[in-house]
């Protein structure tokens, strides 16, 4: 579901988007978070791993960022969201990996690696993959429920971009890059 850039001025970023069963899946943890942390849900719609965030973009940095994708040569893999985590600075409930496979790191580093050739300059911090659940939480790590692992099969990741109409954020899919072996994983 390819989509076209809006503005003329947009934000975007690359992403792991969870087909509607795993992202139905991590949607499930919320109720008992909203419970225990209150704050505000993430809709279900908008949950996703976020690999590099590019910020404002026009429309030749959107085709650049397309570009610097095209050349990642990745690997299908699978994910385990097994683990919730609080970040008291930024008041974040999120899905967390406590394993992370070596193809998401592959991926990110490439994907980082292609930006830079293109000309982006991103914020230099580690990698930490997860899933954002809940904004302004105020709960502690001991709060935080047990959960049952959800699994995502990443046959790819996507640039999208971020539209906000009045009614809150809406993300737009605006192109879809394969990973290698999805056969595999789908058998």
């Amino acid at each position: 579901m390819n989509g076209t850039v809006k503005p003329s001025h947009s934000r975007i970023f690359l992403a792991l988007w969870p087909n509607a069963a795993e992202q139905a899946a991590l949607a499930g943890w919320q109720a008992s978070l909203k419970a225990s942390c209150k704050g505000r849900l993430m809709r279900q719609a908008n949950l996703h791993a976020t690999l590099a965030f590019i910020g404002a973009a026009r429309a030749q940095q959107v085709a650049a960022a397309m570009d610097a994708a095209k050349q990642v040569r990745g690997q299908a893999f699978v994910v385990h969201w097994d683990t919730l985590c609080y970040w008291p600075h930024s008041h974040i409930v999120h899905a967390a990996l406590s394993q992370i496979p070596a193809a998401l790191i592959a991926l990110e580093a490439q994907l980082r690696s292609q930006l830079a050739i293109h000309g982006f300059e991103l914020a230099q911090r580690d990698f930490l993959p997860h899933v954002t659940l809940v904004r302004n939480a105020r709960c502690g790590e001991h709060e935080l429920p047990e959960v049952v692992a959800v699994e995502w099969r990443v046959l790819a990741f996507s640039l999208m971009q971020s539209v906000n109409d009045g009614e809150g954020t809406h993300y737009i899919e605006l192109q879809r890059f394969p990973l290698a072996g999805e056969k595999f994983l789908t058998l």
